[in-house]
C-alpha cells in the first residue's frame, strides 16, 4: 500500500484531520488509536501494517542518538 492509498483510507475513517498527515508524531499516535474507532474497516490491518514500515523506517533515517536502544538505527545491543 502506497502512501497515497493510506492517505486515502484515512479519509473514509474516524481520524481527526490534523492527525492525517504523515509525520512521525502522527504515525506514533495512529498506532495507538487507530484501532478505538476504526477496528472494523477493511483496509485498518493492512493501514497499521504500513505505518509500522514507515515509522521504523524514519527512525532508522533520523535517529538523532544511535544509542537510543530503539533498535531503529541498526544498533544491536
Amino acid at each position: 500500500m502506497q502512501v497515497n492509498k493510506i492517505i486515502e483510507a484515512l479519509d473514509t475513517m474516524d481520524v481527526p484531520t490534523s492527525r492525517k498527515e504523515l509525520t512521525p508524531s502522527n504515525m506514533r499516535w495512529l498506532l495507538r488509536n487507530l484501532r478505538v474507532r476504526n477496528g472494523e474497516h477493511p483496509d485498518i490491518d493492512e493501514v497499521v501494517t504500513v505505518l509500522k514500515e514507515r515509522l521504523h523506517d524514519s527512525m532508522k533515517e533520523n535517529c538523532p542518538n544511535p544509542g537510543c536502544h530503539c533498535m531503529a538505527c541498526g544498533k544491536k545491543e
